[in-house]
């Protein structure tokens, strides 16, 4: 026995006591969750700030979610629960895959955002979708009065698309990393 380390042997037999792993980070992990579905009444996203001004706790909370679960959800999506099971098992480390199975469901059900990027583009490309069928065109002008910040996205838009290597050959990213 090392100090620090601790066998499958002895995993084992404390675990055959129903041994409690938890450390109380389930009660804490549970608050903050409470916490985010608060935020999203009040502001209808789950996109926390980090920091979060009136609350910075929960934007580094929110960040540390999708530290540890991005790299399986990118948006959310209709997952199966054999996928979920997946993810809690492939995560669990010091915490169950039960515990990590019941904090994805949470936050799926909440509506979690796992790339805040990918979804500040769709929110973009809706507000796109509305000027075009009020205007009959996607050419909404860089200043645009009544949303600045659609024109300047439409002109990013562009501008990323044109964007060629050094051999001018168009760069198009199929997935951001």
């Amino acid at each position: 026995y090392a100090w620090g380390e601790l066998t499958t042997d002895q995993i084992s037999k404390l675990n055959s006591l129903d041994f409690d792993w938890s450390e109380d980070k389930d009660e804490d992990w549970n608050a903050m969750c409470d916490r985010l579905v608060c935020y999203k009444r009040k502001y209808n996203t789950t996109l926390v700030p980090n920091p979060c001004g009136e609350d910075p706790p929960l934007g580094e909370w929110v960040r540390t979610q999708r530290r540890v679960y991005s790299k399986y959800f990118s948006s959310y999506e209709d997952y199966d629960e054999d996928y979920i099971e997946y993810v809690a098992n492939d995560v669990a480390k010091r915490t169950t895959a039960e515990t990590h199975s019941n904090r994805l469901h949470r936050l799926i059900d909440v509506g979690f955002v796992w790339d805040p990027l990918e979804e500040q583009w769709l929110e973009m490309y809706q507000r796109l979708v509305v000027y075009k069928e009020k205007n009959n065109s996607t050419l909404a002008p860089e200043e645009y009065e009544k949303d600045p910040e659609l024109g300047n996205w439409v002109n990013n838009q562009r501008m990323l698309y044109s964007t060629e290597d050094d051999n001018g050959n168009r760069l198009i990213y199929e997935h951001r990393a």
